[in-house]
């Protein structure tokens, strides 16, 4: 990381790091209903003044891994001027004068994205400090590694793909609630790279057994192991939804 993190939750609004509760907390709801109420607010501006906040497509050349695995040895400073395309969602931000640090993830990892006045203008760099986490962002810019040595995109252009309209739990410290991570495995997949990964390894093994026996002459059958229609749940005594 380049610069200190300013006061930016995990919703995106100005309150300090962390302050995001997750699901289960009592004061979660009211957190996302303000939240909500006011990323629609972003949206209608938005749409007032002509951008879309869900366009339909957006071509990119490039991905986060690409990226570091051709690059991952640049040295501090350095600027490359090979031109990338790429596409994902803001989960970091990190405001400093006239310029801003971001992370940015997609489906391969993250990548720090480098957004200067000098290079995109006063007027675009308020409009991307005004991106909520969670937003999905193309950007096209050129890579290079920071004074730090950090590699990053060096941002010429971006788009907003999908305004995101929820706050997403703390982005620094994840999910520590086990009945969220179970129940909304979509926003454990968001935040937590061990759960990516031990998703990405077991889609691997399912598929690679299912081609092996599949050359084998082995045929795929779906076996149905649930009713059709509410069963257990009915049971008396017991009171349940059903009952």
């Amino acid at each position: 990381m380049d610069a200190e993190e300013t006061n930016v939750s995990s919703a995106g609004e100005n309150v300090p790091p962390g302050e995001a509760p997750e699901a289960g907390a009592p004061q979660a709801r009211e957190f996302q209903e303000e939240t909500r109420a006011h990323r629609l607010a972003k949206l209608e501006a938005l749409r007032q003044r002509g951008v879309d906040p869900y366009p339909v497509r957006f071509d990119r050349d490039s991905t986060a891994a690409a990226i570091r695995e051709q690059f991952g040895d640049l040295a501090a400073g350095a600027d490359t001027g090979q031109a990338v395309r790429l596409a994902g969602r803001i989960l970091g931000e990190r405001r400093h004068g006239g310029l801003d640090f971001a992370d940015l993830r997609d489906e391969t990892g993250q990548i720090q994205l480098l957004v200067t006045a000098e290079a995109v203008g006063s007027d675009e760099l308020h409009e991307f400090s005004d991106l909520d986490l969670g937003d999905w962002v193309g950007v096209e810019g050129t890579v290079v590694a920071s004074d730090k040595g950090e590699l990053s995109v060096r941002v010429a252009k971006f788009e907003l793909l999908s305004k995101s309209l929820r706050a997403l739990p703390d982005v620094r410290h994840g999910i520590t609630d086990p009945e969220t991570r179970y129940r909304q495995r979509y926003l454990d997949l968001i935040l937590d790279e061990p759960s990516r990964r031990v998703f990405a390894i077991r889609s691997a093994v399912i598929s690679a057994t299912r081609k092996t026996l599949l050359d084998r002459g082995f045929r795929e059958v779906e076996t149905p192991v649930l009713l059709d229609q509410a069963g257990g749940a009915a049971a008396k005594p017991f009171i349940t939804h059903h009952n």
